[in-house]
């Protein structure tokens, strides 16, 4: 008999309480940022990375660097892919 037919039924979840996904979800939603302080204060294990104030910069910088990122703005050419293109 393996652990997984050993677990009880009905299984209790861990929600986060910003964002309401099961934590290991959060970096996925789109509340991530503000899901930090209940991630390190609930779940410190799940994202190690978040224990360090440098994991909090790194975050801020990516998040700025996607904000400032746009679809178009590669307009240096290329093969294009797009329909009509030819």
């Amino acid at each position: 008999m393996s652990d997984e037919e050993k677990q009880s039924y009905p299984l209790e979840v861990t929600y986060c309480g910003v964002c309401g996904l099961p934590p290991e979800y959060c970096k996925y939603g789109p509340k991530f940022k503000k899901c930090i302080p209940w991630l390190k204060a609930n779940a410190p294990g799940l994202y190690p990375e978040l224990a360090d104030e440098e994991g909090d910069a790194d975050v801020d910088a990516a998040s700025a660097a996607l904000a400032s990122a746009s679809v178009d703005d590669d307009d240096e050419g290329g093969a294009g892919g797009g329909a009509g293109g030819g």
